[in-house]
């Protein structure tokens, strides 16, 4: 007996985990439009289903044009220059490094511990980074963290 009580407690627990939110639309005799989660009593409604969730790849990120292209790839043929002619990096002292482990470890914290991960850009917009652009962040903090948490 108790078995079955309990099985039907957490059905009756969860039942409202199952139904989907719903909002409903509808437009009053002057002509508003409005919404509720509420069905009104005698009016004609439209229901609109609400997802509960965002989609997995949404990113707001836009591809660079062929002109961005051109300058990064200049830009990045004058740093490999500069890295030929000088190899050796100044090194960093104990104080600098321990800095850099703490940020690379909460940054690698942040990245972990969160679904979708904001970002600004160079404008000042919000953005969102995609799924792959995540996963390089985080492998680029790993990185970080071998190098300077020592």
């Amino acid at each position: 007996m108790l078995k079955i009580f309990c099985i039907l407690l957490s059905f009756f627990g969860l039942l409202p985990l199952v139904t989907q939110a719903a909002i409903y639309k509808w437009v009053d005799k002057d002509g508003e439009v409005h919404y509720s989660q509420q069905k009104p009593q005698n009016t004609k409604t439209e229901k609109i289903k609400v997802k509960t969730r965002a989609p997995e790849k949404s990113s707001t990120y836009s591809k660079p044009s062929l002109k961005q292209k051109e300058d990064e790839k200049q830009t990045s043929d004058k740093s490999t220059q500069n890295k030929t002619d000088t190899n050796k990096k100044p090194k960093k002292s104990a104080k600098e490094r321990a800095d850099l482990c703490k940020q690379s470890q909460a940054n690698l914290q942040a990245l972990t511990s969160r679904g979708r991960v904001r970002q600004k850009d160079e404008d000042g917009n919000v953005t969102y980074m995609s799924e792959d652009q995540k996963q390089q962040r985080i492998k680029r903090e790993q990185d970080r963290v071998k190098q300077n948490c020592k």
